[in-house]
């Protein structure tokens, strides 16, 4: 397992820490069973660390495979296994063909991870530079982007570009690289081309960005994130991984290194052509066309039912108001009857005489028919007996 790959699953038991269980132990018994080590015994929790756990090692193992597998698979894998590198954030326009690729599935730049979208350039020919600008790369005619590595037998038989060896600290395998080799000599090797302007190609200087120009593969458990970084005046290298600290003269990772030499526009096409597709990439926008489809087609699914339920809540709180206002509609009518019926009773007080009592107002009546025109005192004091 190589060292990211001790990361990954050292990250990942240490996720797993909570929900491990210490069991108590006296300081005598602590220390018989732990002896010099003191380390205390760890009851496992519940299934699911197991299987988050089995996941996390799943994928370690994914990248230990990695050195027997083609660029493009690799990518598709991960790719597939869901584990994205960060998306590129180009500081050009997006090339012509890999404009049309994504239209012709209606698709747009930003829909894809960052490990499908250097998958997409690198299967149409391009590879990003460190300063993220897109770099156009020819290949000997009939080859595809995964056949331009350079092997060892093939990059010795040059003159004059020694090699050093390296230990992987993995495998312990013998893992070679190469530094110094002349540009003439890039050219009879070279399987990829970079394409470069005119006045690039007559450029007096350049800004070297790597020493290295070739280099075979270690143990490499890291996703593949292909860069393209000038050597010299004439010869480019193509990195998977970024330049790590350097031990001595062997680095710390020793990853796949690409040389390639340049081309101008003017260049013989009969020598250099676009690359030949790997064939890994129309699936791999296909499946994300059908996953972006099931997700809207989930989507408009809840529509109708996320409507029932709105209408439902709607006539329930209408029925609610309309049964409210029909309440208070009834109490406001009741209180008009009460207020006009008060309201007579005062007007007919006014104009008859009347007696207040706790019963109510009383009216006493007087007989006019015989003429008598009693007191209203007396008429008082017989309502009182």
């Amino acid at each position: 397992m190589g060292s990211n790959g001790a990361e990954l699953l050292a990250g990942g038991l240490k996720f797993f820490g909570p929900v491990t269980k210490t069991i108590p132990e006296s300081e005598a018994e602590s220390r018989r069973r732990r002896g010099s080590m003191g380390r205390p015994r760890v009851l496992r929790g519940a299934p699911l660390p197991s299987l988050l756990l089995l996941l996390v090692l799943a994928r370690v193992s994914l990248a230990e495979n990695f050195t027997d597998m083609t660029i493009s698979s690799r990518m598709a894998q991960l790719v597939n296994s869901g584990i994205e590198s960060p998306k590129l954030k180009l500081n050009r326009t997006l090339p012509v063909e890999v404009q049309y690729l994504l239209a012709e599935r209606d698709l747009v730049w930003r829909d894809l991870g960052g490990t499908l979208q250097r998958l997409v350039l690198w299967d149409q020919g391009y590879v990003v530079t460190s300063s993220n600008k897109t770099r156009e790369i020819k290949v000997r005619c009939d080859l595809s982007m995964d056949e331009v590595v350079v092997s060892r037998d093939e990059f010795q038989e040059l003159y004059y570009c020694p090699s050093t060896s390296c230990v992987d600290p993995v495998s312990a395998d013998s893992v070679f690289r190469g530094t110094i080799c002349a540009d003439s000599q890039i050219k009879q090797v070279a399987k990829c081309a970079v394409l470069v302007s005119e006045s690039e190609a007559n450029a007096a200087s350049v800004i070297v960005e790597t020493s290295l120009i070739w280099g075979e593969e270690g143990n490499n458990t890291d996703i593949p994130v292909p860069t393209v970084r000038r050597h010299s005046l004439e010869s480019f290298a193509i990195t998977l991984q970024p330049p790590s600290i350097s031990s001595g003269n062997c680095p710390q990772q020793l990853a796949l290194v690409i040389p390639c030499t340049t081309i101008k526009p003017s260049a013989n096409v009969n020598e250099w052509c676009t690359p030949r597709k790997t064939g890994v990439v129309s699936g791999l926008l296909q499946d994300l066309v059908d996953y972006r489809a099931a997700q809207a087609g989930g989507a408009d699914t809840g529509t109708p039912g996320m409507l029932i339920a709105i209408w439902v809540v709607a006539a329930t709180l209408a029925v609610v108001l309309c049964g409210i206002g029909v309440v208070y509609f009834r109490y406001l009518f009741r209180q008009r009857n009460r207020s006009s019926a008060k309201r007579d009773l005062i007007e007919k007080s006014a104009l008859e005489h009347c007696v207040l009592t706790p019963e109510g107002f009383f009216f006493p009546t007087t007989n006019d028919s015989n003429g008598a025109t009693g007191s209203m005192s007396s008429e008082f004091s017989d309502l009182e007996k």
